[in-house]
């Protein structure tokens, strides 16, 4: 039945490149994607294995990280970071 939806869409796999759906891979995760968007994203993943694998790959890493446990900074090495940070002059990057 999903396969024949797919080909009713008025869009195809072409709309869509692998390395445009690497690029908004965050958007889509993040839920913030217009509707239509979505249903390219959706529909070059499932047509396209590499990036199938990549979606499913990434949302498992983000499910993992999820699920560690939260830490929280002691507050003495909050106080020696500010030390430090106000005692180093910025270096400069160019």
């Amino acid at each position: 039945m999903l396969n024949r939806l797919w080909h009713a869409l008025p869009f195809s796999s072409r709309d869509m490149s692998c390395l445009k759906l690497r690029e908004m891979a965050s958007e889509y995760l993040d839920g913030t994607m217009g509707a239509k968007e979505v249903w390219k994203f959706n529909y070059h993943s499932e047509k396209c294995g590499g990036c199938n694998a990549f979606v499913s790959s990434l949302k498992a890493t983000i499910q993992t990280i999820q699920s560690l446990p939260s830490q929280t900074a002691s507050e003495e090495l909050k106080q020696r970071l500010r030390q430090q940070f106000l005692q180093e002059p910025p270096k400069d990057v160019s």
